[in-house]
């Protein structure tokens, strides 16, 4: 079976492609599948659709290759939906999940595997309320604030019956970054909280923003899975006080999965974050298409993996057959300070996302749009 990899560049996640393509390698070695074939393409941020397309049918063309997994965004896949129709090869977008696309068009061969990051902001609502949190202002930056995750974390906090009634926008440089726009509403107000949107090194600066400016900040902080990617909270300077989200993994869960991931990623001395794990479920699934698929027939392969599942290092992950998307659990979670002054994940409980997915998929986007697009952490 020949397999083809589309893979990113990012600004912020320098070594995203190798995470990506080492945890495929790690898998497929664990699993004694090295005969497998993989070629890679660079689409570099995934932004010119042109480029994607090239990549894509040069792997087609050139190599033969039944299956393509591909880091980039819903309307770059939409790009490639004739050419996946008309050759009947089989395109898993590998999805960040931090936007929501216009329609949920669901294709006959395409699938998309997702962290499920705009799912996690939908149900930061749920978590808050149960906190007793009835108002809340929101922080995210120009790139961050550019998907639709802003959307469905908004649509959550209304579903939850929590007000926005403060929004601080940031700069794209750390000299045009700042948080002192929050002052006038943490001094006032009862029952409030900050959730905020940022990845990266935007989190980072998050942090020390808050750190500086307010140091006895009382309000709780919520944030959505990708601001707790562990390698960067690792870096992050700890503000203190109550910080919350949901995540999609840590490297604290105790499946058995989940310990192999880390003892082979160890043995290798390849990176644990969020990257190298979408590349190690991209090699779960090489391993289920290699029993499934047969050449030229990738509407039957599709049909297949859709309504299915997988186990994976961040629990199980199911197929929706309506949307050709995975979901998967989701876990609550909290930051401390550790022995360096920085941030630490510490995995708190387990949320069954299957409820909240059939309620996002179901939004009305109304005059919501995303100008991105690249994938996200893609810049």
């Amino acid at each position: 079976m020949k397999i083809g990899l589309l893979l990113p560049r990012s600004t912020f996640y320098t070594s995203i492609s190798f995470d990506i393509f080492n945890g495929v390698k790690a898998k497929l070695i664990a699993d004694r599948n090295e005969q497998i074939e993989i070629y890679t393409e660079n689409i570099g941020f995934g932004a010119e659709k042109q480029v994607v397309y090239r990549a894509a049918e040069q792997l087609i063309m050139q190599h033969d290759t039944d299956i393509i997994f591909a880091y980039i965004s819903h309307s770059s896949a939409q790009l490639l939906r004739p050419l996946f129709a008309s050759t009947n090869r089989v395109l898993i977008v590998l999805d960040p999940g931090a936007n929501l696309p216009q329609e949920w068009p669901k294709s006959e061969n395409i699938v998309y595997h997702s962290l499920n990051n705009a799912l996690g902001a939908f149900c930061l609502g749920d978590l808050m309320k149960k906190d007793g949190i009835r108002e809340a202002a929101f922080s995210t930056g120009y790139y961050d604030g550019g998907y639709l995750q802003t959307f469905a974390l908004a649509k959550g906090l209304e579903k939850a019956g929590i007000q926005l009634n403060h929004n601080v926008a940031t700069g794209y440089i750390r000299e045009e970054f700042s948080m002192k726009d929050l002052k006038p509403y943490l001094d006032s107000n009862t029952n409030k909280a900050l959730v905020a949107i940022f990845s990266g090194d935007f989190l980072q600066w998050f942090f020390q923003e808050m750190q500086v400016k307010f140091p006895d900040r009382k309000e709780p902080i919520y944030l959505p899975p990708f601001a707790l990617e562990e390698s960067m909270l690792l870096s992050a300077p700890y503000p203190g006080g109550t910080i919350k989200g949901i995540a999609a993994w840590s490297k604290n869960l105790t499946y058995d999965s989940n310990l192999e991931f880390i003892d082979t990623m160890k043995q290798k001395n390849y990176k644990l974050n969020l990257f190298s794990l979408l590349g190690w479920e991209t090699g779960i699934l090489i391993n289920l298409l290699k029993q499934i698929h047969i050449p030229g027939e990738g509407k039957k392969t599709v049909s297949t993996l859709t309504g299915s599942s997988i186990e994976t290092p961040r629990g199980k992950v199911e197929f929706d057959t309506e949307t050709n998307t995975s979901y998967g659990s989701l876990y609550t979670a909290n930051i401390v300070k550790n022995d360096q002054n920085n941030c630490e994940l510490l995995i708190s409980g387990t949320l069954d996302t299957r409820h909240s997915y059939s309620e996002m998929i179901k939004l009305e986007l109304e005059n919501s749009v995303s100008g991105w697009q690249n994938s996200y952490v893609c810049n």
